[in-house]
C-alpha cells in the first residue's frame, strides 16, 4: 500500500519480491489513504480491499471508506456493500467508521469460509455472503456493549464461531 500520492495501490510479485507489478489502484474521493487487504485462506484468487478514501470533513460530508472484492487475483475488482452505519449522527453521515477510518479500520475473513467477513470501524458488522448484506453485531453506545474503535479481529482457527476483537477498550471475546 502506498501513501501520500492520492491513491492506494496493490502490487504483486511472482518472483519472491525481486520485482513488483501494479495490479489495482483504489479510486474515488481522492483515492486510498489507508487500507486493509484481506486474503482468503481458501481461495488464492480472492481478496477483499477495505480502504479509507479522502478524509471526510464537516463542510463536505462524504462516506470515507470503500469496500471491494476480487475473485480472480485482481483481473477485475468489484465494489461491494459497506457495513451498516446506524446509531449516532456521525455514523449515518460518514459511514461505519464515523470519519475516523484513519484510526479504526479493520477487516477479517473466516479462515474456513471466505464468504464470512467481519468489518470494524467504530462498531462491528458481519457478512455471511461476501459483503452482499451485513448485520451490525456491536453498538458501543447501547446495551450491546463492545467498546468502540476496532483495531483487530481474530477468528479461532479451531472454532471460527469464536472470535476475538481488539479495540480501545481491550480485548472482547465472542463465543
Amino acid at each position: 500500500w502506498t501513501y501520500g500520492d492520492g491513491g492506494g495501490r496493490v502490487f504483486r510479485s511472482t518472483d519472491g519480491g525481486a520485482t513488483f507489478t501494479l495490479v489495482h489502484t483504489v479510486t474515488g474521493n481522492g483515492g486510498g489513504e489507508r487500507g486493509e487487504l484481506e486474503a482468503s485462506s481458501t481461495n488464492p484468487n480472492k481478496f477483499y480491499i477495505l480502504s479509507q478514501l479522502s478524509q471526510a470533513n464537516s463542510s463536505s460530508p462524504t462516506i470515507e471508506v470503500k469496500l471491494e472484492m476480487t475473485t480472480n487475483a485482481f483481473g477485475s475488482v468489484s465494489t461491494i456493500t459497506l457495513p451498516p452505519a446506524s446509531g449516532e449522527s456521525r455514523l449515518t453521515t460518514y459511514g461505519f467508521t464515523g470519519a475516523q477510518a484513519f484510526y479504526d479500520l479493520v477487516l477479517e475473513s473466516d479462515p474456513n469460509n471466505d464468504a464470512i467477513i467481519v468489518a470494524g470501524g467504530i462498531n462491528l458488522a458481519k457478512s455471511t455472503n461476501s459483503g452482499t448484506s451485513w448485520t451490525q453485531i456491536s453498538n458501543w453506545s447501547s446495551a450491546n456493549l463492545v467498546h468502540s474503535d476496532q483495531h483487530a479481529i481474530i477468528f479461532n482457527p479451531n472454532d471460527t464461531d469464536q472470535v476475538l476483537f481488539g479495540n480501545d477498550g481491550g480485548v472482547y471475546y465472542c463465543p
